[in-house]
C-alpha cells in the first residue's frame, strides 16, 4: 500500500521549474519568421547578408528563399555565392541568371527542368547551369531542399517568366534594393503681375483678382 499511494502523490511541478523547462536547453521555441529565414539569421540584420523571401500570388507553389552570402561587399569581384531554401511541394519559378550556376545539393531532394530535362536533386551532387539557360527548381520529400548556388559574376541578375514579390517585377538582384531619398517639395511664391508664361488659370480662378478694374479694363469703359 505504501509503494501505491507514493505512486499517487505526484508532486506538482512549480511555476518556476515549468517556465525553466520551456526555455531550457534542448526546448523547441516558436517563431513568427517565415519558413527558412531562421536558417539565415535575423531578418532585420540576417548578419550582414542580404535574404528575401521570394513568391507569387496566382501560383501559391511558387516560393523560396535566398541569402546571397559572398558577394561584392565580401570583396568578391568575378563570383558570388548564393543560399536557397525551398519547402516542399514549393518551386522557385521558371527563370534564367545572368551567370553560370554551379549548385551544390545539400539537404532534401528535388530535382531541376533545364531545358526540358529533368535533373534530380539529392544531397551531395553537383549540378551546372549554364547561363541564361530557363531553369525551374522543385522540392519534393518531408524536407527543405538547401542547397549552394555558385555564380560566375559579382552581381546576380536573375529574370522570371511571372512578376515576383516583393519585388513587383520580373526581376531579382543580388544586390539589395536602394533606399528611395523623399525629397521635401519646392514652393515658390506665386506673383499675380509676374505670371509664368501660359498659366493655366486666371486671377479669378485662384480667387486672387481684384476688386478694382484694371487700367485697360478703365480705358475700355471709357471708350
Amino acid at each position: 500500500m505504501a509503494n501505491d499511494e507514493s505512486l499517487d502523490e505526484t508532486p506538482e511541478a512549480s511555476d518556476e521549474a515549468t517556465e525553466g523547462e520551456a526555455v531550457g536547453e534542448g526546448a523547441e521555441v516558436a517563431s513568427d519568421l517565415p519558413w527558412g529565414w531562421d536558417e539565415a539569421g535575423d531578418p532585420e540584420q540576417p548578419d550582414g547578408d542580404y535574404v528575401v523571401e521570394i513568391w507569387n500570388d496566382y501560383d501559391p507553389s511558387m516560393r523560396f528563399v535566398v541569402v546571397y552570402t559572398v558577394g561584392e561587399d565580401q570583396g568578391a569581384t568575378e563570383g558570388s555565392v548564393a543560399y536557397y531554401i525551398i519547402e516542399p511541394g514549393k518551386h522557385t519559378g521558371l527563370h534564367s541568371d545572368n551567370a553560370e550556376e554551379i549548385i551544390y545539393v545539400s539537404e532534401g531532394v528535388g530535382e531541376s527542368f533545364v531545358s526540358g530535362k529533368q535533373v534530380k536533386f539529392e544531397p551531395g551532387t553537383f549540378i551546372v547551369i549554364p547561363r541564361g539557360v530557363e531553369h525551374d527548381i522543385y522540392a519534393y520529400g518531408d524536407a527543405d531542399l538547401k542547397f549552394l548556388s555558385f555564380f560566375t559574376g559579382g552581381e546576380v541578375i536573375s529574370t522570371f517568366q511571372v512578376p515576383i514579390l516583393p519585388m513587383g517585377g520580373t526581376t531579382l538582384s543580388s544586390k539589395p534594393p536602394k533606399t528611395t531619398v523623399v525629397t521635401a517639395p519646392i514652393v515658390e511664391e506665386l506673383d499675380p503681375e509676374n505670371l509664368p508664361e501660359n498659366f493655366p488659370f486666371s486671377l479669378a480662378d485662384l480667387g486672387m483678382a481684384s476688386d478694382e478694374p484694371s487700367e485697360s479694363a478703365a480705358e475700355e469703359g471709357a471708350e
